[in-house]
Order: structure tokens, then sequence, then C-alpha cells
């Protein structure tokens, strides 16, 4: 379709932008460069490789132009499986890719150089999609509300660089291979999607969404799916601090694959007027010392159809979640404490190919078809679930991806 010309699922998605923009106006409250509490993860919110605030844990889509798994920023696309090629049948339909470049003459699309960057992102119009093709980011870029940070032909951040949503809500950011952060710390609703998280090499989290500045409310929401982290020492922190005003987060981590990091996700609550809301689903846990681990959460958690393969531990609270539907395979305590009403029981998955990262379910496993219930939709590369397989209703698999018959 050319651009400008709109069918039915485009007029949706602008009807849909335009609600967002007259209902959702963002608390535009602004924070300085100095608020990131001594740089841009608060001194080290990981600490030697897990610990969230200063040792609060000790130690350890593809896409048509426009479409896809996400489209111009303005909300989550219907499915659209992609046809990768002649011969790729079945499960490969179903991998996620790279996001790609969106038309940049499309009337919502700004394409920027890399020096153009930072001041792009901090000044952009609602309903902006900044598109960043090829181009190495480092340093601390803010992004404006209700904008769309897109990457696209390895588009990167550096291990130096933030992407910081620094006026409130409704940044999206998508299509990035990330050394650097993604730093949430403002009233509003975020969405990370589709990125690569890869090559950081200190302690602090990839993602860090938090509630910790002693000065300012802050009712953080987070939607982080389909994104890969690979070999970084932490994955997501979500955590709270101090004992009055508002310090909220509230976090869905669903259909993300981690491999080789040590602590994939931790939540902590401190504070008089901490609250987290943490429901994690669907994700897959290879190779890692601690896969989950809660601290002081008020909020009972939720933890279901995730995998969890070789590693210490699936599971680690000094409290206690709901969850259904999780599986372990090589894992040397799959729960410290098992959910409420549950277990979390050992099995042989198997992958289409672990040793070559390959984390598709193979046919005959016993993750296949054992989540009732669950609320997911998709799975990690953007594909419908659940895909039945067996006689019956329904059910969808355990972990990030949905088995394709």
């Amino acid at each position: 379709m050319a651009p400008g010309a709109l069918g039915y699922d485009d007029a949706m998605r602008w009807a849909l932008a335009f609600l967002l923009l007259v209902g959702c106006l963002p608390d535009t409250s602004g924070y300085g460069e100095g608020d990131l509490d001594g740089g841009a993860v608060d001194g080290g919110a990981v600490d030697g490789g897990g610990a969230s605030d200063g040792g609060v844990a000790d130690g350890a889509s593809s896409g048509a132009d426009g479409g896809g798994t996400v489209d111009g920023g303005t909300g989550r696309d219907a499915a659209r499986p992609v046809d990768l090629g002649e011969g790729t049948l079945g499960p490969a339909q179903c991998v996620a890719v790279e996001l790609p470049c969106l038309d940049a003459s499309r009337p919502d699309v700004v394409e920027v150089p890399t020096e153009a960057t930072a001041a792009a992102l901090a000044s952009a119009s609602p309903g902006t999609i900044v598109q960043v093709r090829g181009a190495t980011l480092t340093g601390l870029h803010r992004v404006a509300p209700l904008v769309t940070v897109r990457g696209c032909e390895g588009a990167t951040l550096a291990e130096a660089g933030t992407l910081w949503p620094s006026q409130g809500s409704g940044a999206t950011i998508e299509g990035f291979r990330i050394a650097g952060d993604v730093f949430l710390n403002q009233t509003g609703y975020y969405v990370v999607r589709n990125n690569v998280f890869v090559g950081r090499t200190g302690s602090e989290p990839s993602i860090d969404a938090n509630s910790r500045d002693a000065l300012v409310s802050a009712d953080v929401e987070v939607l982080v799916e389909a994104n890969h982290f690979e070999g970084v020492p932490a994955g997501i922190v979500l955590s709270t601090r101090y004992d009055t005003m508002t310090h909220a987060v509230t976090a869905d981590v669903r259909n993300n694959l981690f491999t080789g990091v040590a602590a994939p996700i931790t939540v902590s609550e401190a504070g008089l007027v901490g609250e987290i809301q943490a429901t994690l689903q669907h994700n897959t846990f290879h190779a890692f010392d601690v896969a989950i681990d809660f601290f002081g959460i008020d909020n009972r958690p939720r933890v279901d159809g995730n995998l969890f393969v070789t590693g210490e531990t699936g599971v680690r609270t000094d409290g206690i979640y709901d969850g259904a539907g999780n599986m372990a395979s090589g894992v040397t305590q799959p729960a410290a404490v098992p959910p409420v009403g549950g277990s979390i029981p050992t099995i042989d998955p198997p992958f289409v190919d672990e040793g070559g990262g390959d984390f598709r379910l193979a046919p005959g496993s016993l993750a296949i078809d054992a989540v009732a219930g669950g609320s997911v939709d998709q799975d990690l590369g953007g594909c419908p679930r659940p895909v039945a397989f067996g006689p019956g209703a329904a059910r969808a698999d355990v972990g990030a991806y949905e088995a394709r018959r």
C-alpha cells in the first residue's frame, strides 16, 4: 500500500493512537540528568552480578513495512506469521527476526543519523516513530512521551548508552541490539519489545524499572515482551524504595528468552509505600544462576508457563507467589519455595537444538499443550498461541515459543 493510503487496519491503529493521546497524556514532572542517582542505574542497581540496589540480592518479527509484530508504535498488531522464504514451513515461520525498517517517507516516521538522534528523541511529537537505521548510539538519550524508538538494520545501543523516557508516559523501545540499558523511573506506561540485549559487561541490569527517588513519586508500568537476553549479567530489575509518596512498579514480562544470563529477573520491594505487581509468563530461561528472585513482595506475583533449563535455582523468594504450568529441566533447584498450591516439575523438554541456541520445542516435548487457561495470545515470534496438538481444547505450551504443526 502506498504511503498515505489507509486500509482498515491502519485506520484502526490511528484511531487507537488518537484515543491514547487524548486519554493518556503523561505526567511530565521532569528530571535533571543528575536524578539518575549517580549514574544511569542508581550507582549500580545490580550489585555483584545479581544484587538489586546496593546488595538487596546478594551475589548471585518479522513484519511487513509498517506492520508485523509491531506497527507504528501505537500498539501490538494482530498476529501475522511471515513466510521467510521457499521451503521454510512449520516452526521456521514463527522465529522472530530483526524488525524491518519502515518507509521513511511515512508522515509518522522520522529517520535520523547518529548525531541528530538525541535531539530527535527528546523533542519528537506524540505518535512519532523515530527510526535509527544501522547506527550506533552512545551516551544518555531521553525519549519524549508517546514516542516509539525503532532500530533497524543492526541499530545498536552501545554499552555506554542509556535510553531514558525521562518525561513520562508512553515510550516504546524496539528493534535494537542493546549493550547499554533501558532506564524507566517516571510515571507512565512503557513497552520494551523485539530487542536483543547482548554485549553488556558491567553489573547493572539491561532493563531497570524502578521507583527509587526519595523526592519524586513514580508509578511505573512496563510491558517487556519478545526480547532476547544473551550473556548479559542481569536482565530485568524491578524495584522500589522509601517510605513516603508513591513508589510503585507494575510489570508484565512475557515471551522473552534469557540464555547465559546469571540473574534474568530480580524483583525487590522496599520501603513502607513500595508496591510491585509482577506477572511473569511464558519466558524461557537457559543457563542461569537464579532465574527469578523475589524479595519483600507484598502482592503475590504470578509466575505462569515459564521454562527453566540448565541452571541452579528457578525461583527463589522470601515470600509466596502464585504459579501454574511452569516446568524445569536440568535445574538443581526448580523452586526454593514452590508456588501456592503447585510445584515446578522436572521434564525433558526437548528443544529443536539447545546447543545451537534454537529453543523451540521439539515434537513430543512434554512442555507442549501443558498450560491451561493462559492469557498470552502470541509467542516470542509473534505467532498465535495456543495451538492444539492433541484432542480437546487448545492449551498453550510452556516457555517463550509455541510449537507448530
